[in-house]
């Protein structure tokens, strides 16, 4: 039975079973406990100083002691008694070191010491063979003995707001059964730790840092569960922990096995993984791939699938003259790696070449059919028209560029090109696909690696200059992209991009272009956001429309008022206050947007622009009031916006 009160236990002390004791309730700890001959579980709380005179030894068939919240800083001797002792909870107490007394308690298979003072742990702990869960959080400790490998049963530790800045190798033995795994980023993150037990994973470790690593909650936990469906071992596991995140300082610390092993899996959405482990794979073996490159008679090997043709791989093999295969033959030389594949007996063969699909199609190219990749003065001329042709607005001219590739090669003069193509969204599947093949042959590192971390067309719906912008910025930064193709070719087939294209001409360029558009399309918007310096705007006051959104005018814009030509004018986001009586100056207006701005009353200047049939004026101060001061003529459309509509 299970008794809170000292009183009631010694009435009938044979039936307890459990006793819990809290200084709330005002109970003295007994002098003695010897009445309690069948007491199994004691919990204490709050005592203080009166635990020292407890003894233990006349229960020898205690099972689970917790003491916490009392101040503690030794046990007494006694407690060596309770042999059959299988969980001890010694938190929140002021502990500076392990009490000695526990290194005899051999039946314990739950040692929980969390919130103490402990600085370091005792070699003895090791001793602890049957111990099964060891929490340590929040101590002192800035080291862990190296004996964890002596401990077969331990399934959890947790040591995190410690001071730890390395932890011990035989926590990661494979003689813990793959149940503990350690934080591979104690470099960045010393304190904290990932462990597992052999059905979940405790949520302090595993998905909060990689949240911090750009993982949101959901595709981290869906992370650590396809982990779990594998049935990896603690090893295996830090080995997908690694190749996940793409950490450079530890790929060498990755064992051949295990690169197979990811690349053997099926990932899901986590397709990444067969990207990164193809990626550390090949690129530690680069050195040896260049002393050793492909010769005339040669076997060659290709596992699973490939973003080149299996097709294309085989002839371009056989004309090269190498004997092809599927599996892993004695004789094999060199290994493509794909992803995937089912089986991979003889990868760790003496002498085998890992190539990546890319790399090996670019080994195999018969240079004399390129004839684009040699830098004559006639190929300028070529490599130039058939740049126009990738850049046309026509598919069909598009796909014309793209077949010429596959017998010119692929000059760096397209790279752009093929680039854009591939993010425009307006272009067929098919195209697109075929650009992302000529592009891989290239084998541009550092764009592939962007093109697969940024999948996302560069123009969405409803995407702004500023944020355009800000997306080609992320693309073109460290990589060959040629920054002056991209802006007028996204403005050209998606009416988009000129704050880019402006950004790498000069002034006399970006005037003529606008009043060549001016002209050729005198509706089209103005847009301020075109232009970095927003006085440049000022200068075409022929324009009809005028956009100025998110320009941070506090004021309006007197300039606005020369546009006398003006019928739409835009001011959204930005922080207006008042309208000036000047603006019945611009007599043609008809349409004001005037969203999210600071207007505190109803512009009165409106009743004099008989034009003037709409205003918006969505979350402005005066919109919230129950008293708008609206005139008659006047209402206010509310859906999702609030528009100024004369009837």
């Amino acid at each position: 039975m299970i008794f809170k009160n000292i009183d009631d236990a010694l009435k009938t002390p044979l039936e307890v079973t459990f006793l819990s004791l809290e200084r709330k309730d005002l109970t003295p700890l007994p002098k003695t406990l010897a009445p309690f001959q069948n007491l199994e579980q004691l919990s204490i709380q709050g005592m203080d100083k009166e635990i020292h005179w407890l003894d233990f030894s006349t229960l020898p068939q205690l099972k689970k002691l917790s003491i916490t919240y009392s101040s503690l800083t030794e046990l007494p001797d006694s407690l060596k008694a309770c042999q059959q002792l299988q969980e001890l909870n010694l938190s929140i107490n002021n502990l500076e070191e392990l009490p000695q007394v526990i290194r005899s308690l051999k039946a314990l298979k739950k040692l929980s010491i969390g919130n103490n003072k402990i600085k370091e742990l005792p070699k003895w702990i090791g001793e602890l063979s049957q111990l099964e869960q060891l929490l340590l959080n929040s101590n002192q400790l800035t080291k862990l003995p190296d004996v964890f490998d002596k401990m077969p049963n331990l399934t959890k530790v947790s040591f995190s707001h410690n001071q730890l800045e390395e932890l011990p190798d035989s926590l990661a033995k494979e003689s813990i059964d793959g149940s503990i795994v350690l934080n591979p980023f104690k470099k960045r993150f010393p304190s904290a730790a990932l462990y597992w037990n052999t059905k979940y994973v405790i949520d302090f470790g595993a998905t909060p840092i990689l949240e911090r690593l750009g993982m949101d909650k959901r595709k981290a936990q869906a992370f650590w569960d396809v982990l779990r469906e594998h049935n990896l071992s603690g090893k295996q596991r830090l080995s997908a922990y690694y190749i996940m995140v793409d950490m450079d300082e530890y790929k060498d610390q990755l064992a051949l096995e295990d690169l197979f092993l990811m690349l053997h899996l099926k990932w899901g959405k986590f397709g990444q993984m067969y990207i990164n482990a193809q990626k550390i794979l090949v690129d530690l073996h680069e050195e040896y791939r260049k002393q050793n490159p492909i010769k005339k008679g040669e076997a060659i090997t290709v596992l699973g699938t490939t973003a080149i043709k299996r097709k294309e791989l085989k002839e371009r093999a056989i004309a090269f003259g190498l004997e092809f295969h599927s599996k892993i033959k004695k004789n094999t030389k060199h290994l493509v790696i794909g992803k995937g594949f089912k089986k991979y007996k003889g990868f760790d063969q003496e002498g085998l070449v890992f190539w990546s699909d890319v790399n090996i199609h670019k080994a195999l190219e018969v240079r004399e059919e390129h004839f684009l990749l040699e830098d004559t003065e006639d190929n300028q001329v070529s490599k130039q028209n058939l740049s126009e042709l990738l850049l046309s607005q026509d598919s069909d001219t598009v796909q014309l560029g793209l077949d010429l590739l596959k017998t010119a090669g692929t000059p760096s003069e397209v790279i752009t090109d093929l680039f854009l193509i591939i993010k425009n969204g307006n272009l067929n599947a098919d195209i697109r696909k075929k650009a992302q093949n000529a592009l891989d042959l290239y084998n541009d590192v550092a764009i592939k690696e962007k093109m697969e971390k940024y999948k996302y067309p560069l123009v969405r719906k409803d995407i702004d200059e500023r944020t355009l912008q800000e997306n080609i910025d992320i693309y073109t930064k460290d990589t060959s992209l040629d920054k002056s193709k991209i802006g007028p070719y996204l403005f050209a087939t998606q009416g988009i991009g000129l704050r880019h294209w402006f950004a790498q001409i000069d002034k006399i360029e970006r005037k003529k272009i606008v009043e060549d558009l001016l002209r050729q399309q005198p509706d089209i918007l103005l847009n301020g956001a075109w232009f970095t310096d927003i006085e440049e705007v000022f200068q075409f006051t022929q324009a009809k429309r005028l956009s100025l959104n998110q320009s941070k005018f506090r004021n309006f814009p007197e300039q606005v008022l020369a546009f006398e030509q003006l019928e739409y004018l835009s001011l959204e986001k930005n922080t207006v206050k008042t309208l000036p009586n000047q603006l019945k100056k611009l007599s043609k207006l008809q349409e004001l947007n005037l969203d999210r701005n600071k207007l505190k009353e109803y512009p009165k200047v409106i009743e004099e622009m008989p034009n003037l049939k709409k205003i918006r004026v969505y979350d402005n101060p005066f919109t919230k009031q129950k008293d708008r001061g609206i005139n008659t003529d006047l209402y206010i459309v509310r859906y999702n916006s609030s528009e100024l509509i004369r009837k």
